[in-house]
């Protein structure tokens, strides 16, 4: 674990060990990877959603959220949200109660407080994949440099697994 603490003030190096790493590595080393995402940037979960077979696939968290398939991004007016980098923000779910009432009810339930969801590609008309890091205690507003570190990884990560899974 200290060497993961060195990740968390080291965010680029986490970066670029998960580009130069992720792909050709073994599934126990990708497990390491991953949770040195986690110690990095203080999240509790990380899933990708696969919104054409709604599947959600756990790379990091408790498996049984597998729960929920990602339906609710298609309620609520959910997708407009997301920037047009493909990046949305939850720095509160309280906020999304009314707002969006079907992820309120999804994340409130696993108790996920504030998330980061990417869609990788970062184009929603060309990709129904998003990947969601999620924490379960509030933290501090998400820095603009940690969404877009999540974004990179989350594409990276997001594409290599997936194309895995399609063989």
């Amino acid at each position: 674990l200290n060497d993961k603490v060195f990740y968390k003030y080291h965010k680029m190096e986490v970066v670029n060990t998960i580009i130069r790493e992720y792909k050709e590595a073994d599934d126990a080393r990708r497990k390491e990877l991953i949770d040195i995402v986690a110690v990095a940037f203080n999240i509790n979960t990380i899933a990708i959603y696969d919104r054409t077979e709604l599947t959600k696939h756990i790379l990091y968290g408790d498996q049984r959220m597998t729960d929920d398939d990602g339906s609710f991004f298609k309620e609520d007016n959910y997708i407009p949200n997301f920037r047009e980098d493909g990046i949305f923000v939850i720095d509160n779910i309280n906020f999304f109660e009314t707002k969006a009432p079907a992820v309120y009810k999804v994340y409130s339930e696993y108790g996920i407080v504030q998330a980061v969801q990417y869609i990788i590609g970062g184009d929603i008309k060309k990709n129904n994949n998003i990947i969601s890091y999620g924490r379960f205690k509030l933290d501090k507003k998400w820095a603009e440099s940690d969404m877009n570190f999540l974004a990179i990884i989350g594409d990276y990560i997001g594409r290599v697994y997936l194309k895995e899974r399609k063989r």
